[in-house]
């Protein structure tokens, strides 16, 4: 049983191609995050369990709708990643700096957010790791409101449930599914191990097709 220190540790030593085509080879080919959702600065890792929550545009401002976002930071497990469904929305930023301090003092690894951030350069300073869709000024007041925390949703073609394993960098993002994330791991460390092989071998100059025979990657 790998804790959850060296697992997230171990994920982010790879890079999520290799995890995605372990995933396609062991019949998961629907684990790949929207494109658009990509790092708000380059070199920005994540990996950890996911804390799925979920939001809805709206034309109304209650304070209830923070108590959830309140509720829902509180709940984070320690070394998980907030994953953020806002249901399409584009009208606003879903997430901030302030929002990023609260989340990393409770022990949160990062977040994914399929719609908008702001406070860029003030997030990108606190080095919390941030991924999402586009970036606006835009308030959440009066434009979104918090549904629901700790239960599955689906971003693109992708169901999460809580406790599915997410891993983000440069290339974007993987939802690993919790049950093989120990596995998928494993394999992905030796697609890795195999394509420096044949990386070496190309930088030799060895035919191409030679290399991937002897390796079985390419």
């Amino acid at each position: 049983m790998v804790g959850p220190d060296e697992m997230a540790r171990r994920y982010c030593g790879l890079y999520t191609p290799a995890v995605a085509d372990v995933l396609d080879e062991k019949g998961f080919r629907n684990q790949v995050l929207p494109h658009a959702i990509k790092p708000l600065r380059p070199g920005m890792k994540v990996a950890g369990p996911a804390h799925p929550v979920k939001g809805a545009a709206t034309a109304n401002e209650r304070i209830e709708y923070y108590q959830l976002l309140v509720e829902a930071l509180n709940a984070v497990p320690p070394g998980a990643v907030l994953v953020y469904d806002c249901s399409n929305d584009e009208g606003c930023a879903h997430w901030g700096e302030l929002l990023s301090n609260a989340a990393r003092a409770r022990g949160a690894r990062g977040i994914v957010v399929d719609g908008g951030v702001r406070d860029v350069d003030r997030i990108a300073a606190l080095g919390f790791p941030v991924f999402c869709k586009f970036c606006t000024p835009a308030d959440i007041r009066g434009r979104f409101r918090y549904v629901e925390f700790g239960l599955p949703i689906r971003i693109g073609n992708v169901l999460i449930r809580p406790g599915d394993y997410i891993f983000g960098d440069d290339n974007g993002v993987v939802a690993i599914p919790q049950e093989v994330a120990e596995e998928i791991l494993a394999a992905a460390e030796e697609v890795v191990r195999r394509e420096d092989l044949v990386r070496a071998d190309l930088q030799a100059g060895v035919d191409p097709w030679e290399a991937m025979l002897r390796h079985g990657r390419f």
